[in-house]
């Protein structure tokens, strides 16, 4: 073994004689590029090694020994690349929001085209493996924190057939003015996949007071208007000002994911199928390693908050087919 390193060594030097001047960055990674080196070498080593060799016993447990460094180094760098994501971006958000900690791992960060109430707004995300946030641009490159949702209450997934029904009658009519007031669409208690409907109400759009939010979970379906979902609307509303607007088409619906919670349950557009199969795989997975599998396996089938209809996808009452008028209202 000291011989074959010694030959390694040597190797080194010598290719080291005719290659160009190393920088310092260069002299620092060579320890850290070394253990890697190490760990081939003394694995090929074990296989030439015949079982009854007195060295066998010796090369395992150095095979071992040079593996869990390896992962404790790789760990650390890891750890280091996420704190650095971390700060670069917390440097772009204004506002008080502190997102840096110790125990807290950057996973994926993008922008998701949200489908809101009136209109779709695009946000930035962030993926970690505690929480999901998103967040609205502002002038300046900068980033204004919209809503935290904790990890340990979202899951996301495919959206089911009825809920991908209404994003496609919102793509058809993006060009199409929606009629004022209208009030949001919110999920039966059962079952899950309950089909979308909007209730009237005479004269002025009604005045909804929050209410404690659904018990946290998973898959999200769309039902009769419920108050719980009036303080969503308003978040949207206010981000709707300063976050930028984009209509959707026939052709993003493989890009559509649904994202679901007991706070807040939504769709959105990624900008390719990829990046829409990414963002559920990322997510689902976090959730998985933070809460187990089988508490994942209870937020995929759990009640959530409902996603709202868009007001552009109908023009009458689910209820009574009844046709909205300036008097009678969403």
């Amino acid at each position: 073994l000291k011989d074959a390193l010694a030959a390694a060594h040597r190797e080194d030097a010598t290719a080291g004689q005719h290659s160009q001047p190393q920088t310092l960055q260069s002299y620092l990674i060579m320890p850290v590029q070394r253990v890697p080196r190490y760990q081939m070498l003394v694995a090929e080593l074990l296989r030439e090694t015949a079982r009854t060799h007195p060295d066998h016993e010796a090369l395992t447990v150095a095979l071992a020994q040079v593996q869990a460094a390896a992962q404790l180094i790789n760990e650390a760098i890891r750890s280091r690349e996420s704190r650095e994501r971390l700060r670069e971006f917390q440097q772009r958000l204004v506002g008080d929001a502190d997102i840096v900690s110790h125990d807290r791992v950057f996973i994926k960060e993008g922008p998701l085209l949200k489908l809101s109430r009136k209109k779709d707004i695009s946000y930035h995300f962030l993926l970690c493996n505690d929480l999901l946030m998103y967040c609205v641009q502002v002038p300046g490159g900068f980033l204004k924190m919209q809503r935290v949702l904790p990890l340990d209450t979202v899951w996301a997934c495919e959206p089911p057939p009825e809920v991908l029904a209404t994003f496609a009658a919102a793509a058809d009519s993006a060009s199409v003015p929606a009629t004022p007031a209208a009030a949001p669409v919110a999920a039966l208690p059962s079952p899950p996949a309950a089909a979308a409907m909007t209730s009237p109400t005479a004269g002025a759009s009604p005045s909804l007071s929050p209410s404690p939010s659904p018990s946290p979970a998973a898959t999200v379906a769309l039902g009769v208007a419920s108050p719980s979902t009036s303080a969503s609307a308003e978040d949207d509303s206010a981000a709707a000002s300063s976050g930028s607007s984009s209509s959707t088409s026939r052709h993003q619906r493989n890009c559509v994911l649904q994202i679901n919670s007991g706070e807040k349950s939504f769709l959105a557009v990624a900008p390719s199928a990829e990046e829409k199969a990414a963002w559920v795989r990322l997510i689902q997975g976090a959730v998985r390693e933070l809460v187990g599998e089988d508490a994942a396996a209870d937020l995929a089938t759990a009640a959530t908050a409902p996603v709202w209809a868009q007001d552009s996808t109908t023009n009458a009452c689910s209820l009574c087919a009844s046709s909205f008028t300036v008097f009678f209202r969403r």
